[in-house]
């Protein structure tokens, strides 16, 4: 950070031991403001310290110095003096989810999360810049909208998700599973369920497919495009705790196990939900055909 006193004065510069960016998964567009944003030890009682935004987008704080005592004045000293420290974001209109994590500070610089899991860049989808290689670690976090998004002009796959506790056999909410929807062999869009098993995934809409001949001369009445699910899940919310934010790492490393199986319906053959056909303009709903006495709204995922 550069403060520049007065015209042809001195220029006093200050670093900074963390900025942090935030980016919405939905638009790719960075939050710079309406989330709160904080850091601490990760240790017994630690003090918190309240993030600000700036201009560029990061969020910042000078007072963590105040944690680091011993810190060298030069920040190509800092790596060496680097401790854990819980970061916390959370957005009390509800339009975004909580995001847990634990990272290293302090850093001269953009904050460079060391807890992606090495997969595929392919298998993040929107998550990484487009051409990223596997094992590259993005200058951001990702900030994943609720189900009650305010999207705009955005595609939108909206679920329930639940499936049987092995151990009870009773209906659970499948907290905090990652949704995929893909194009093809393309991942287009990623979403998080919260803490209740609802999901919204958001995403631009796929370019328009090509006119068939048909359609050439009398017009196309909607234009859709078959896409599949797949569900990552591996039961990180418990009955009783859903105050409880998994932390980011945790949530990221479903993307390593298989996917769930969605199921079309809850009857004896348990069949896969399929190919789905999104709407442009139109909102798509999964759900599984359930019995009567069951959950009719909920899309139904198989037990391992």
């Amino acid at each position: 950070m550069i403060a520049q006193l007065a015209p042809g004065h001195d220029v006093v510069a200050l670093p900074v031991p963390l900025g942090i960016r935030l980016r919405d998964t939905a638009t790719a567009r960075f939050v710079g403001s309406g989330v709160d944003v904080g850091v601490e030890r990760a240790v017994a009682a630690a003090r918190r310290h309240v993030l600000a935004p700036t201009p560029s987008g990061h969020w910042v704080n000078q007072g963590v110095l105040g944690e680091l005592r011993s810190l060298p004045a030069d920040p190509a000293a800092w790596p060496a003096n680097r401790r854990a420290f819980r970061i916390a974001v959370d957005d009390p209109s509800g339009q975004y989810l909580p995001l847990r994590l634990v990272g290293d500070l302090p850093v001269n610089g953009t904050l460079v999360w060391g807890g992606w899991p090495a997969l595929p860049a392919a298998d993040y989808g929107p998550l990484m810049p487009a051409g990223a290689a596997q094992g590259f670690k993005p200058a951001w976090l990702p900030l994943f909208p609720s189900s009650a998004y305010s999207a705009g002009p955005l595609a939108r796959v909206h679920a329930h998700l639940a499936l049987r506790d092995p151990a009870t056999g009773a209906l659970v909410d499948a907290a905090w599973a990652l949704v995929k929807v893909s194009l093809g062999a393309r991942v287009i869009g990623l979403g998080l369920a919260d803490a209740g098993g609802a999901v919204g995934v958001f995403f631009p809409y796929p370019l328009l497919p090509d006119l068939t001949p048909q359609q050439k001369t009398q017009g196309r009445p909607v234009a859709g495009w078959d896409v599949t699910i797949a569900v990552h899940c591996t039961g990180l919310g418990k009955p009783g705790d859903a105050a409880v934010v998994p932390d980011l790492a945790a949530i990221l490393a479903q993307l390593a196990q298989p996917a769930r199986r969605a199921l079309r319906t809850t009857a004896a053959a348990l069949p896969a939900l399929g190919v789905q056909r999104l709407l442009l303009g139109t909102p798509l709903v999964l759900r599984s055909e359930s019995p009567p006495g069951t959950r009719k709204s909920s899309l139904y995922l198989n037990n391992p």
